[in-house]
Formats: C-alpha cells, structure tokens, sequence
C-alpha cells in the first residue's frame, strides 16, 4: 500500500507548480466567477477574463494574497484566492 502511495504522489508531484508571489510583483486578476457582475459593458465572448496589472500588496497565509484595486472596483473584498491571479 505504501509503495502505491508513494508512486502516485510521484506521479502528481510531477504536475504541480509551486505558487508564490512576492510583495510588489505584478499579477492579472481572473474575473470570470463575477462575470455577471463586471460585465465592463461588453458582453458574450468579448467580456476581458482578466484584469490588471494589479499589485500585490501584502501576502495573507499560504495562498491568499491583497492586491491593490483601482477606484471603479471598490465594492469588491481585496484578498484573493491564487486560483484567481496569474503572473503578468
């Protein structure tokens, strides 16, 4: 059973990319989930799946992060996810 484990934990390692980002760096945020909300007055294909480049201001826990939003997105919480920046 242990030799199983360890040959499948080899096999996962091999596709997993450490995430960290460093106060400062310059990162795209994802805004897919809030389609519905930052429409931007585009619709259908033409909606931008990203928007940035945002700055990471502080580094919250292991996978959360704060980055510094412009003005017109003020009503959206701050800390993301890392499933939701992409390195610029």
């Amino acid at each position: 059973m242990k030799a199983y484990q360890d040959r499948h934990k080899s096999y996962a390692d091999v596709k997993r990319k450490p995430l960290g980002f460093n106060v400062g760096d310059m990162m795209y945020l994802k805004i897919a989930p809030w389609k519905h909300m930052l429409w931007f007055g585009m619709k259908g294909k033409l909606v931008s799946r990203y928007i940035g480049p945002l700055e990471v201001v502080k580094r919250i826990g292991l996978v959360a992060y704060k980055l510094a939003l412009p003005p017109h997105l003020a009503n959206i919480h701050d800390a993301f996810h890392v499933f939701f920046i992409t390195k610029s």
